[in-house]
């Protein structure tokens, strides 16, 4: 079973995108299967950061509300092997997703990623 690494932080500004952007994809090419969730809603820029702001159609809010599976909203890097990508919704905010969809979304990235 995979596991989660959370980056977070009160304060703007911090490194918190260049973190997870370079952390996700050293693990990636060190041939984990890795996913980078941006999960902040409304001021994403983790799909700027990978160079995958052309993979943005599809976000979390997607699969948490059962629009699509977690495969067809995630997005696998063109030159990174290993690595995919799930965007950050631009309408809602993470206050409208429930904490059991939350939970059950992580889940199921934790049996499919490293």
């Amino acid at each position: 079973m995979g596991k989660i690494i959370a980056v977070a932080s009160g304060k703007g500004g911090t490194g918190k995108t260049t973190t997870v952007a370079a952390v996700s994809s050293c693990l990636a090419a060190l041939g984990y299967s890795t996913l980078a969730v941006d999960y902040d809603a409304g001021m994403k820029n983790l799909d700027l950061a990978l160079c995958m702001a052309d993979f943005t159609a599809a976000d979390y809010f997607d699969v948490i509300k059962g629009r699509l599976s977690l495969a067809e909203a995630c997005h696998e890097h063109p030159q990174i092997n290993n690595l995919f990508f799930l965007a950050a919704p631009t309408l809602y905010g993470p206050e409208e997703a429930g904490v059991a969809e939350v939970r059950q979304m992580l889940e199921e990235i934790r049996v499919k990623f490293d």
